[in-house]
């Protein structure tokens, strides 16, 4: 195609793992490490006291405030996986983000290919002005997408 991009095998590696999506399941996968920690310093720590008297229930707080952060964490881990691992199938171009769609706390957009295709983001950005994800960052801007020809999914990159 003419717009498309042509890029080295190891860049597209390094391009997806700096991408505006895997940035959003990294805040993901971090804050359900903290969220854990919270949750054991909480929760788990302070059940130590109780080892003599009930050292089961002891084991069960502690597991349970490990469990408290595991679907976050493991969601983020999930999700940059799904992004990196086929990185030979996407195709590379230029595109513009317009037409946001708000929802309670993420904000998805249209992106418009320079090709003319009509694709839409995920919902990565944020509604925050204090995000480097924010809307005020990336509405109207140019960026560079990837494109995987197999399922249609849509990676942002970065701002062009």
């Amino acid at each position: 195609m003419k717009n498309e991009i042509s890029h080295a095998p190891y860049s597209i590696d390094v391009l997806l793992k700096d991408s505006v999506d895997c940035k959003y399941y990294r805040s993901i996968f971090i804050a359900g490490i903290i969220a854990t920690g919270i949750a054991l310093a909480m929760m788990g720590l302070p059940s130590f006291i109780l080892w003599s008297l009930q050292p089961y229930a002891t084991v069960i707080m502690c597991l349970l405030s490990i469990l408290m952060g595991a679907p976050a964490w493991g969601y983020g881990i999930w999700k940059i996986r799904e992004i990196c691992k086929n990185s030979g199938q996407y195709k590379i171009s230029e595109a513009t983000l317009k037409n946001p769609h708000p929802g309670w706390r993420t904000i998805r957009f249209d992106i418009f290919s320079d090709n003319g295709n009509v694709y839409e983001s995920g919902a990565v950005f944020e509604n925050s002005q204090f995000s480097e994800r924010g809307f005020d960052e990336w509405n109207n801007q140019q960026v560079l997408i990837a494109v995987d020809n197999t399922d249609g999914r849509v990676i942002v990159l970065k701002k062009k």
